[in-house]
């Protein structure tokens, strides 16, 4: 949608030069601030259209263009964009309806942006009506009734302009989302399908709905497929869908996930994608596996640093972070939201290795960059804390307390009034929480941070009972943030026991941010218990282990991509491994005395049952010799694919057994498509090489 956006404002701003070349003398700012915005140097159309505004307070395409870049600029320069956009309202001619319509729709993009959801639908309507032509608009105005839940008043606009603009995709897809909502769920089949069929199966929103509803009618494999399919296409790993699925059937969506990707196994983008979504269950080696396949594959240096830079944070090697982001920095243009955005990523590294000097630099470098956030006020507010300078601390969180938002002003009140609870200035910190907690019934505010609030003032009932329900959840991967917010509340409390259960949880699930718990300023009260100290040893040794594998893994490159590490458990003395088998993840047996693969009658019903085998893959009948050298006749089966950890191996030849409770075995069939294999008891791992 923005990408549209953004060809249209070119072509108004074409027609904006033939009307101020006839008649406005000053349009000279405005000409140069457009070959600057062709150029997409949009810090210099900004410069240059505030010259032009200053030089001529009437002069509306420079209004109009500073609303447009205001609005898009990180962190969002609102105030200034709704400013500027009224001005250029007023003085660009009423008869340009093209520049008048989509000035009130960038207006409308700052009330959505805001979440002001009910703002941005009447301007998108009214830019819809002034400029009928335009199809963004209804696009627009359709989003938006989807984001009041006004799922009849959306579908009845998409199916408009289906009407009158022929087949958009992505109306298609959206449409299937509404009727979806609406409980229509055959309509919203038939909408996604048509979308897929469009976009040559490149349309991940429709996939997306189409997990929606295979989860929703309890059929978990074809949901996994469904969202596998788009993940390998668009970035959408931190929907809800996929989070329900990896809390309801990991293996099957890693399994999903990894089939999906050997059809754009060559594309670098989806690498990436698969990249974060293995970030998103804390799987660091199997993440840098992709990165460096999208590496491999010409993904863009810039996006690979970031990826990189993002990913050593999460397994706590904050001066490799460092190192790679001051990389970025070098090889990027720096506009100003670049600057605020590694400035506050270098401001974090720092602060999670306890270099707070480093760090309140950099958050003033990103002030200066950003100066509307107030955020950053109680970041370095938290940096005096760390230091023990709480006058000097108090400073910024009064400060952060003045620029604060609606939104932001109840934790900005709770990180004051922690302040003065360590000043001793009760009476103060008693009013910043009451205050606080009147901000209770209001939207748009985070629920976590009223945990805060009663946990500083003793209370715990309501932070029990949502520690309950996160931990009953403990596979999604939105827990990462709502761990650390719990064991932060529990530190408000002092309970030692519970910080300590939660922190041993918190680096069982995979995040190795070691560092950063070591110098988290209000652990402070516990940092010198031994036991504190051991659970901390304990996982620096695993964080170590982990970095170990990631840097054996980037040493070896292509050398390393010869070898599979496939993990194995014993069952009763058996050695058990999982395989996928066309889509299906399966425990076999790890029997190199088999000759080929075994599977049972049980399964192989399922598999047909299920579209995991077709009539076409049944080839016969055939006598098999068992380990035990007994001769037994089964039906032959093409398994098309069979994943032994990261290979993929194509047409592997199976038998089915007539025996119902025959294991599962994996023969020669598969070992003898690689060159050698390894057991390592140890570490329970089978090591195959090509």
């Amino acid at each position: 949608m923005k990408l549209r956006r953004a060809i249209y404002l070119v072509i108004l701003i074409g027609c904006a030069v033939n009307l101020s070349a006839k008649g406005d003398s000053k349009s000279y700012y405005f000409q140069r601030a457009e070959e600057a915005y062709q150029q997409k140097d949009y810090d210099e159309c900004i410069r240059i259209s505030e010259m032009g505004v200053k030089e001529n307070p009437k002069d509306g395409y420079c209004w109009g263009l500073l609303a447009e870049l205001y609005s898009k600029r990180a962190n969002g320069q609102y105030a200034k964009a709704l400013e500027a956009a009224d001005q250029a309202l007023k003085y660009i001619p009423k008869k340009d309806t093209q520049w008048q319509a989509f000035l009130i729709c960038i207006k409308g993009d700052v009330y959505y942006k805001v979440e002001d959801y009910s703002a941005a639908k009447v301007a998108y309507r009214q830019a819809m009506m002034m400029d009928p032509d335009h199809t963004e608009y209804p696009v627009d105005y359709a989003d938006v009734c989807f984001q009041l839940r006004e799922y009849e008043e959306g579908v009845r606009v998409y199916k408009e302009l289906l009407e009158a603009k022929g087949t958009p995709v992505y109306a298609y897809a959206e449409l299937g989302r509404g009727y979806y909502h609406l409980g229509r769920t055959e309509d919203a089949k038939k909408a996604c399908n048509m979308a897929i069929v469009l976009s040559n199966d490149e349309n991940a929103a429709a996939h997306h709905t189409l997990a929606w509803i295979a989860a929703d009618e309890g059929h978990l494999p074809m949901a996994c497929r469904e969202e596998a399919r788009a993940l390998a296409i668009a970035d959408h790993s931190n929907s809800e869908i996929a989070d329900s699925l990896l809390y309801l059937c990991r293996p099957l969506l890693d399994a999903a996930v990894r089939n999906e990707l050997q059809k754009v196994y060559t594309d670098a983008s989806a690498h990436l994608h698969v990249a974060n979504y293995f970030h998103s269950s804390a799987n660091y080696v199997e993440l840098f596996r992709h990165i460096l396949l999208a590496e491999q594959y010409g993904s863009e240096h810039k996006d690979l640093l970031q990826a990189y830079s993002i990913t050593y944070d999460c397994l706590g090697e904050q001066e490799k972070s460092i190192e790679l982001t001051l990389q970025q920095m070098a090889n990027d243009t720096l506009s100003e939201e670049h600057k605020a955005y590694y400035y506050h990523a270098l401001s974090s590294y720092h602060r999670a290795l306890g270099q707070t000097e480093k760090s309140t630099e950099y958050a003033l470098l990103e002030h200066a960059a950003d100066p509307e956030d107030g955020d950053i006020y109680r970041l370095i507010g938290r940096n005096y804390i760390m230091e023990g300078n709480l006058q000097q601390a108090l400073v910024y969180m009064d400060s952060a307390v003045m620029v604060a938002t609606e939104e932001r002003m109840p934790t900005s009140l709770f990180n004051r009034a922690e302040v003065h609870r360590r000043m001793g200035n009760e009476e103060s910190a008693r009013r910043d929480l009451d205050e606080a907690l009147s901000y209770r019934n209001a939207q748009n505010h985070d629920r976590t941070t009223f945990l805060f609030v009663e946990a500083m003032q003793g209370q715990r009932e309501a932070l029990d009972h949502y520690t309950d329900s996160i931990l009953s959840l403990h596979a999604f991967t939105s827990v990462y943030g709502a761990m650390y917010d719990m064991i932060s509340c529990y530190a408000q409390l002092q309970d030692k026991d519970k910080v300590m259960q939660l922190l041993d949880k918190y680096f069982s699930m995979g995040y190795r941010q070691v560092a950063n718990v070591r110098h988290y300023y209000r652990l402070d009260w516990l940092r010198e218990e031994p036991d504190f100290q051991a659970l901390l040893t304990r996982w620096e040794a695993v964080r170590q282990e982990d970095l170990r594998r990631v840097e054996e893994m980037l040493k070896g490159g292509q050398e390393e991509s010869d070898l599979t590490e496939l993990p194995f458990t014993m069952e009763s003395g058996v050695m058990q491994v999982k395989c996928v088998i066309n889509g299906l993840p399966l425990y076999f047996v790890f029997d190199t005395g088999a000759s080929d693969v075994t599977i049972s009658s049980v399964e192989a019903n399922f598999m047909l049952k299920n579209e995991y085998l077709s009539d076409a893959d049944f080839l016969g009948k055939q006598n098999y010799v068992t380990a035990t050298g007994e001769i037994h006749e089964g039906t032959v089966i093409n398994l098309r694919e069979v994943r032994v950890g990261d290979v993929v191996l194509k047409d592997v030849k199976a038998s089915v057994v007539k025996s119902q409770h025959a294991p599962l075995l994996l023969g020669q069939s598969v070992f003898r498509r690689f060159g050698t294999l390894e057991v390592d008891n140890k570490a329970s791992i089978i090591r195959f090489r090509k």
